[in-house]
């Protein structure tokens, strides 16, 4: 038979709140009664009822984590930023600040198209204490419907003045990577965004545009959605309705990157030394891609760590003031980029 909070207060001697109060970690408990408290839990295996201790405490211990994603997304299966890496690589840390807190992460994917619903279903809170929504496929509906749900929420990739966020200065990020190319001897550079229903798609937009502004330089600006095959068919259409060709190519993703590479390699085309290819994010693939990609990072792990740092801050004081963090990207060259004017 399982041991109850009861056997546990009676075995040490003390009354069943004090047990709780224990086990809630409440100062108020002198030491010598917290050991002895401790001893008899560990000695008698005891395990709290978590649904019972939700009830009192009014947590759930759960953290809700939301992909969002529209209808222009992918299958899986297909090559694609949005599942592979982006998310993945912010989870691990998630996870671990979770735990370290004695919180849980349950993952929910959201199309921002779907009709049938407004919100997730775990945007409740008798399921979460707080939801992380990763993405900047967003709406002001959605952020809306998120703010009244009165859940503390950050919002990861996207930014609001009603709810917490943290993101990646992705204007910035396409900015180092354009100015780079310039500074290398290219005239001549192409820019494959990602396809506007993302919020970064304009800022990344504004990035390019400032990094070319004033320079002579001839531009293609086109987009593509997050996968490898988007932009293989985007940089096609480039290349061979061109007379004149681009030198390089700046990506809105490593994945657009690698789906231009694809496009290269398969049309006989050396990278870098017929055009160089940038990215942008430093996901799980670009280092490893051949030739090693050029990219801007942005620190995904630390995205992680702070989105969790401002959530659980808000849970435990939702009155403090809006907080918004914009993580500053590194320019991470390696092989994809030739310089054109060396020894000039």
């Amino acid at each position: 038979m399982a041991v109850t909070i009861k056997d546990v207060a009676k075995m040490a001697g003390v009354s069943i709140s004090t047990v709780s109060m224990v086990l809630n970690g409440n100062p108020a408990i002198k030491l010598g009664t917290r050991k002895k408290v401790l001893a008899v839990i560990e000695q008698c295996n005891y395990k709290p009822n978590q649904n019972a201790r939700s009830l009192v405490t009014k947590s759930n211990k759960i953290i809700g984590v939301i992909r969002m994603t529209d209808e222009a997304t992918p299958a899986p299966h297909i090559f694609n930023s949005t599942v592979d890496t982006y998310l993945s690589e912010m989870l691990w840390d998630m996870e671990a600040v979770a735990h370290e807190k004695d919180y849980s992460l349950i993952l929910d994917w959201h199309d921002i198209n779907d009709t049938r619903k407004i919100l997730p279903g775990i945007v409740d809170p008798n399921k979460v204490d707080g939801i992380i929504c990763v993405g900047g496929i967003i709406t002001d509906s959605f952020i809306d419907a998120l703010s009244n749900s009165k859940i503390p929420v950050v919002l990861v990739g996207a930014r609001s003045e009603k709810i917490d966020f943290v993101d990646a200065d992705s204007e910035k990020a396409i900015f180092l990577t354009t100015s780079y190319l310039i500074e290398a001897g290219n005239g001549r550079i192409a820019f494959i965004n990602n396809i506007g229903t993302s919020q970064s798609a304009s800022r990344k937009l504004a990035g390019f545009e400032n990094a070319v502004k004033d320079r002579q330089v001839r531009t293609w600006i086109t987009s593509a959605r997050f996968s490898g095959q988007s932009a293989y068919d985007a940089f096609a259409e480039i290349w061979k309705t061109s007379d004149e060709k681009p030198t390089a190519v700046v990506c809105s993703s490593d994945c657009i990157a690698i789906g231009v590479m694809r496009y290269m390699n398969d049309h006989g085309l050396r990278c870098p030394d017929d055009i160089s290819v940038t990215g942008y994010e430093d996901g799980l693939l670009s280092e490893y891609s051949i030739p090693a990609l050029s990219t801007a990072r942005i620190h995904k792990a630390r995205i992680g760590l702070e989105a969790c740092e401002v959530l659980f801050n808000r849970i435990s004081n939702r009155r403090a003031r809006h907080v918004s963090r914009i993580i500053e990207p590194e320019l991470v060259i390696r092989d994809s980029v030739k310089r054109l004017n060396q020894g000039s």
